[in-house]
């Protein structure tokens, strides 16, 4: 018969929180029930909130290859940088057919139990996302209320040449930044970068 293959995951997101002190109690946990640790996956002060997660996406990767049956880390809070993140790389393993086992919240989703709990998560983990979609909504609602553009601000280019004709018609900045609907100092800034490319003694007039 096989031996069952554990992964470990710890994570630490301060200094006075060390992963070290997490992963004794995992190894006791698969040590009693003759495992084998196939592999330590340890995020040393990454936050959860943090987008880089080396260790953690390293686990999943190695999920994904089949390389070991069960990971087992410390709370399901601590295994993604969320909830909802938790939620779905907990689903992702359940899928790969690797159970996850977080000590703190006794969860096994290997058991009956387990995947009740898992699967009252997953609720709770697409409640929250549904609420911020509506957040979301809400405020481009709001934007679009005031009559505001929603995303990223507009890139304006400034047609140059036809800025140098109508300054040398006499035109101030502030008329011809106007008549162009292109900010006054986006229309200085760009008018200068251009003249220096082409005379780098040249000054704004």
């Amino acid at each position: 018969m096989a031996k069952t293959l554990a992964a470990l995951y710890a994570r630490c997101s301060t200094d006075q929180q060390h992963a070290e002190n997490q992963l004794p109690e995992l190894e006791r946990y698969i040590e009693a029930r003759g495992w084998t640790i196939a592999g330590r996956y340890v995020d040393q002060g990454e936050s959860g909130a943090k987008a880089c997660r080396p260790a953690l996406d390293s686990l999943m990767a190695d999920a994904r290859r089949a390389r070991f049956d069960v990971v087992v880390c410390w709370s399901i809070s601590r295994f993604g940088r969320s909830m909802v993140n938790s939620v779905l790389a907990m689903h992702e393993l359940t899928e790969l057919g690797v159970r996850l086992v977080a000590l703190q919240q006794s969860v096994d989703t290997g058991t009956v139990v387990g995947r009740g709990v898992a699967a009252l998560l997953a609720a709770l983990a697409e409640a929250e996302l549904e609420e911020k979609r509506a957040r979301v909504k809400a405020g481009i609602r709001r934007v679009r209320a005031k009559g505001k553009r929603w995303g990223a601000p507009k890139k304006h280019v400034v047609p140059i040449d036809r800025v140098e004709a109508m300054r040398a018609a006499g035109k101030s900045f502030a008329e011809i930044a106007d008549e162009l609907e292109i900010p006054k100092t986006t229309l200085q800034r760009q008018l200068a970068a251009a003249r220096r490319s082409t005379n780098p003694a040249a000054t704004r007039t």
